[in-house]
């Protein structure tokens, strides 16, 4: 038996000793390069030598975080854990899932399966939640739905209790709420009710009438020409909308809008373009 002596940079060591670890050779704690080698050379396991198998570029590495995390917030932690448990076989990359794991951790929602129960039955309930602020609040609530919203699963609900200013009478009641903040639920003996809700009348112009996305809450479409040579074509949509904040942030991607019904809402509009146009006049 002779003795070989390899000079390594310390990316290669760091590389060698990754794949120690995967292939579980130690000294101790720590990762035995010496046994891993002799390992190869006997032919005792088969490995790739590629080290782009083991690696991930910057776009990669957010790709399948993005990927595990929508998957997460969408309601599918068990996808998503099956997914991280498989990348957690390579060293190098689970360093790159670090990031969801407090994520999929906060899928494992125990009182989950008795909230749908609640929900499919409609049966009254009342929920512990943590607010963005950290505090506990208690809600009763007499109406939900689950709903996906800019990468969230929400609950949405009606509630007796809320301290918010109302935004229209009709979806003053209206919350939605984080199931991953969500800390308790139990069953309450009370009135099943339906969602409030108010419909919002709004215009779009030019381009964006052919870019405008139809919604499952959209109850009319009608086209207005105007009078005058151009005889431009205005796109007037009628929408049931249970929340000006979720409403307004959907249609702001659409830079011609104008909100025409209802007031409450129209007004608030034109407070938040106003809001965008001091910000400008500060830059000035």
């Amino acid at each position: 038996m002779k003795n070989l002596t390899i000079s390594l940079s310390q990316e290669e060591r760091s590389f060698l000793e990754s794949l120690a670890k995967q292939h579980k050779f130690f000294w101790g704690n720590k990762p035995n390069i010496n046994g891993l080698i002799k390992e190869i050379a006997s032919g005792g396991i088969k490995i790739s030598l590629d080290k782009e198998a083991y690696e991930l570029n910057p776009i990669q590495q957010d790709a399948l975080v993005q990927i595990l995390r929508d998957a997460v917030e969408a309601g599918h932690g068990e996808a998503a854990r099956a997914l991280a448990e498989y990348f957690s076989k390579f060293p190098l990359l689970q360093v790159h899932f670090e990031a969801i794991s407090s994520l999929i951790k906060k899928s494992d929602l125990p009182f989950l399966d008795k909230l749908e129960t609640y929900i499919a039955k409609k049966q009254t309930f009342q929920i512990s939640y943590n607010n963005s602020a950290g505090e506990d609040e208690v809600f009763q609530c007499t109406y939900g739905h689950f709903q996906n919203i800019e990468r969230h699963r929400y609950l949405v609900a009606k509630v007796l209790n809320t301290a918010e200013k109302s935004e229209h009478p009709q979806i003053s009641c209206n919350r939605c709420f984080r199931l991953d903040r969500i800390n308790a639920i139990k069953e309450t003996k009370r009135q099943w009710e339906s969602l409030g809700t108010v419909v919002a009348v709004f215009q779009l112009r030019g381009n964006w009438t052919k870019k405008y996305e139809t919604k499952s809450g959209d109850v009319k479409q009608k086209w207005i020409i105007m009078p005058g040579e151009k005889k431009e074509a205005i796109l007037e949509v009628y929408r049931e909308i249970w929340s000006f904040f979720w409403f307004l942030r959907e249609i702001e991607k659409y830079k011609s809008v104008t909100i025409i019904s209802p007031l409450e809402l129209k007004e608030k509009h034109i407070y938040q373009l106003r809001e965008k146009l001091e910000l400008y006049e500060k830059i000035e």
